[in-house]
């Protein structure tokens, strides 16, 4: 008896830069062929790089998407170059928001010559982000409103140091975003609470379409997950995006 198997392309992996800020394209079959099924932009973080996450983005390629890793400012090709100084204890809170948001101002220019190429197509953009990359992800919902699916993982709304533009602030601006957040619930790097209270407080704005907003907490779950726990984690990530890319008119 003989039997076939389905032969899927590899993954592929393209080096360049966009708007300025240096990216990896992953994507099966074409860049083209994979942003019609949507376009994921990816964050990693800190201190280190959009190489990273490329078992992440690998898994987010294979269920077809193109997926756009994005080194942070300060980070991976453009690292600081006194980098260690700049994250030394006292100054560290500041730096790591600066990244933060000057890495969330480069997000509208990403997207405008992403368009322009045609990697983005019918509004399918998404975002995902770990830790830091999360953060970014909870920003980003806020600087463009192009963005449609969004997935932060360990990461929290509200930015202590930089209050007056914490996303925290505004639970009535991520609806019809298909959000999905993930946390640790023993983690001692993000504070877990923030997270779930601002999921609490988004529910009424996603009343309409509650599906659209999922929290999900892993309640053994450290900073640096188990393998079991970020197997959940990334097979949840990825049909997310599998569900809600493209996602639908929402009024």
């Amino acid at each position: 008896m003989v039997t076939t198997t389905e032969v899927r392309p590899p993954v592929e992996k393209k080096l360049r830069k966009i708007a300025g800020a240096p990216i990896v394209l992953v994507y099966q079959h074409s860049q083209e062929v994979a942003a019609k099924n949507g376009t994921i932009l990816f964050y990693h973080g800190l201190g280190v790089s959009k190489q990273a996450h490329l078992y992440e983005m690998g898994r987010l390629a294979k269920a077809g998407f193109l997926v756009v890793g994005i080194d942070a400012v300060g980070h991976g090709e453009r690292r600081y170059p006194d980098y260690d100084e700049r994250f030394e204890e006292k100054r560290s809170r500041a730096t790591y928001y600066q990244v933060v948001r000057q890495t969330i101002d480069e997000i509208p220019a990403i997207i405008d010559e992403l368009e322009a190429e045609g990697l983005v197509n019918q509004d399918r953009l998404g975002i995902a982000g770990i830790s830091m990359g999360g953060y970014m992800v909870f920003g980003g919902i806020l600087a463009d409103k192009r963005i449609k699916v969004a997935a932060p993982i360990i990461a929290s709304p509200f930015w202590r140091d930089v209050p007056e533009v914490s996303p925290h602030l505004h639970p009535d601006k991520f609806f019809p975003v298909a959000l999905l957040v993930q946390n640790a619930g023993v983690d001692t790097v993000v504070k877990t609470e923030q997270a779930r209270n601002f999921s609490k407080k988004m529910e009424p704005f996603y009343q309409t379409s509650p599906e659209r907003l999922r929290y999900v907490e892993y309640p053994d779950a450290g900073h640096i997950m188990s393998p079991k726990d970020w197997s959940t984690v990334v097979a949840e990530l990825v049909e997310w995006f599998e569900k809600y890319l493209p996602a639908k008119e929402i009024h």
